[in-house]
């Protein structure tokens, strides 16, 4: 679908009138919050992110050199919080102050407890690069990926980032020289730093402008007559949330999804995140043996000597895994040799 207007490009931190036609009155909250830390407790899809695309766009555009780092769960929510810039940029025949808009790669440092290992990986960003030399720039949740950049930060749905803690500590170090950071999303158990944070941010403390909006606050501020006026749809407020509730099925699953209250979850004792930082990529030796190799290693085929060939063989593989270790190229070796052996 096409947009043929939207809201207008006013003075940050002020929303016109409008704006308040657009959006709905707790997306101009988040939009018109101009506070160094911002965290927002949300319920599933009630366009929080969207109201931050326009918040940034705005910003970009009123501030010279001043980037926006936007940190998302994976690369797909990135591309599609930037072509929702994109689409705010061309709403407002802005277009022409893009100098540049589109994918690129940066190949950042792999980390090992906290160290480099000398090795690098490739990670894809999406950027809008603006002719007041200001940018949108989105990453996925690697903590490495920001690091060699400072400005404003956003923290899409940081509860399910894995990395939660590594990614806080290297995005507040983004914007010590004065820039903004937000953190927001829909909870997901109580053991995350997000809820840390709200628990803070509720209490008044840490230093957070606080917001929260559950999918009854967002029924009651207009949610539902915007999805049926862009949608077409025909629901009632009443039996959009009775939906909500079917759908989640589990009380704990709605009060979690839709009512930001998080639910105590059976934790793994080894998270998912531990497992896959200690996955490494390794060669397996291969030989490969002609036939003269075979008889001179286990001598010619006899049916009579198989069985005593076949031990031989099995401690030798044996002797090999006490001595040389599992990874050891012997291994792979017997597994190929073996069986050649079995079958002369």
């Amino acid at each position: 679908m096409t947009i043929q207007s939207g809201p207008d490009m006013d003075k940050v931190g002020e929303a016109s009138s409008n704006q308040r036609d657009y959006f709905l009155p707790y997306q101009l909250d988040w939009i018109v919050d101009q506070a160094q830390m911002t965290l927002w407790e949300k319920s599933f899809r009630i366009g929080a992110t969207w109201a931050d695309g326009f918040k940034n766009v705005r910003k970009r555009l009123h501030h010279k050199k001043r980037d926006y780092l936007f940190g998302t769960k994976d690369y797909p929510s990135a591309l599609e919080y930037m072509q929702g810039c994109k689409t705010f940029v061309d709403m407002y025949n802005r277009t022409a102050s893009i100098v540049s808009h589109g994918e690129d790669v940066l190949k950042v440092p792999v980390m090992k407890d906290g160290k480099a290992t000398g090795f690098t990986e490739e990670l894809k960003i999406g950027y809008i690069k603006f002719d007041n030399e200001s940018r949108i720039i989105a990453f996925t949740s690697n903590p490495s990926a920001m690091l060699v950049y400072g400005g404003d930060v956003g923290l899409d749905e940081f509860p399910r980032h894995d990395r939660g803690e590594e990614l806080w500590a290297v995005a507040q170090a983004r914007v010590t020289w004065g820039y903004d950071i937000s953190v927001w999303g829909s909870h997901k158990g109580t053991k995350s730093l997000f809820y840390q944070f709200a628990k803070e941010a509720r209490a008044g403390k840490g230093g957070w402008s606080h917001h929260r909006t559950t999918i009854v606050d967002a029924v009651a501020q207009g949610l539902v007559e915007k999805i049926n006026e862009i949608r077409g749809t025909k629901f009632t407020r009443e039996g959009f949330v009775e939906d909500c509730k079917r759908r989640a099925k589990l009380p704990g699953v709605f009060e979690e999804a839709y009512m930001c209250n998080p639910q105590d979850n059976v934790e793994a004792i080894v998270p998912w995140a531990t497992v896959q930082a200690c996955v490494q990529a390794y060669q397996i030796a291969r030989h490969h043996m002609k036939q003269k190799m075979v008889v001179e290693l286990f001598g010619t085929y006899n049916r009579e000597t198989e069985k005593r060939r076949e031990t031989a063989s099995i401690n030798g593989w044996n002797r090999c895994l006490v001595s040389c270790g599992p990874r050891c190229g012997c291994i792979a070796w017997a597994s190929i040799s073996l069986p050649l052996a079995m079958a002369t």
